[in-house]
């Protein structure tokens, strides 16, 4: 078992999604998320944030979005203990934001797109802070 498995098992985990075949992903994502704490202090934070965020999206696609935001909450914390991970926090929080859009809660997404807008403009991600922008134009007016 190692970081280079894992890895592997969150990319062929995103196929599974992809496909459509959401449960052998969400098994696959446990299995990442199972090698990468067994791997201890080898593992970069941002890769189990990012197989929580992976998995908090098929978790979106089937519309179970307080799954969704669990695993968008474990990531957070994941990447709160673990220092300056700015562009994988504000991934992390718009995708909490897509929950709450996907639950029509607009005035909960609103804040949460906001500051993953700061975030991506503090490590120059023009692109995802614009898309940001977009999406709090349409927030604003619903």
């Amino acid at each position: 078992m190692s970081v280079n498995y894992a890895t592997t098992l969150n990319n062929l985990a995103g196929l599974y999604r992809m496909n459509k075949q959401f449960q052998k992903a969400i098994d696959t994502f446990d299995a990442a998320i199972n090698v990468y704490e067994n791997c201890g202090g080898d593992v970069s934070p941002d890769y189990l944030a990012s197989v929580y965020n992976n998995k908090g999206l098929v978790y979106l696609d089937i519309q179970k979005t307080d799954q969704a935001k669990a695993m968008f909450l474990n990531a957070k914390k994941i990447l709160e203990k673990s220092g300056d991970y700015k562009f994988a926090m504000g991934t992390t929080i718009s995708n909490l934001g897509f929950a709450f859009i996907i639950e029509n809660k607009a005035s909960e997404a609103t804040p949460l797109f906001e500051e993953a807008k700061k975030l991506f403009e503090e490590v120059g991600s023009g692109d995802m802070a614009q898309s940001c922008e977009t999406l709090l134009i349409r927030l604003r007016r619903m």
